[in-house]
């Protein structure tokens, strides 16, 4: 009985330690699922749609003369803003108004300023509130700024 005994403890140890890594292996694997977020109460089609984009108005080849001594220095933009619901006929109208609020305030910009990541937030946070000022509140989600070049 000591024979046996004595042969199967080298076995029983090595059946531990594999059964001690695949415990840890499981483990392991189980935070990585946490840390991706695949035991939260979301369902997994939620937790992975992307944003639908919705209509796009684009207003195109705004080029204004910067607020600089001897107006040689210009500003040429091109954006997109992105709405809740295309545009109604009444809507399309304001454009104008819109496009005229928007060459003001690039016209008062310089060189300086214009070159500023700061002041590209700003104008684009300005225009979204111009927009949804004139199209309606909450009608414009974003401004996505296409081109943005000073000459």
């Amino acid at each position: 009985m000591t024979e046996l005994a004595e042969n199967e403890a080298p076995s029983s140890k090595k059946g531990f330690i594999i059964f001690v890594v695949a415990v840890l292996f499981m483990g392991a694997g189980a935070g990585v699922a946490w840390h991706q977020g695949l035991f939260t109460k979301e369902k997994g089609a939620k937790r992975n749609v992307a944003k639908v984009m919705g209509p796009v108005v684009g207003i195109d080849r705004l080029v204004v003369n910067l607020d600089e001594p001897g107006g040689r220095r210009y500003l040429k933009v091109s954006l997109d803003l992105e709405l809740e619901a295309e545009l109604n006929n009444e809507q399309k109208k304001l454009l104008t108004r819109l496009r005229d609020t928007i060459l003001l305030q690039l016209s008062a910009l310089n060189v300086a300023d214009a070159q500023k990541i700061s002041t590209k937030a700003k104008l684009k946070k300005d225009i979204l509130a111009e927009a949804n000022k004139v199209f309606g509140a909450g009608s414009t989600r974003a401004v996505y700024l296409k081109e943005f070049v000073i000459q």
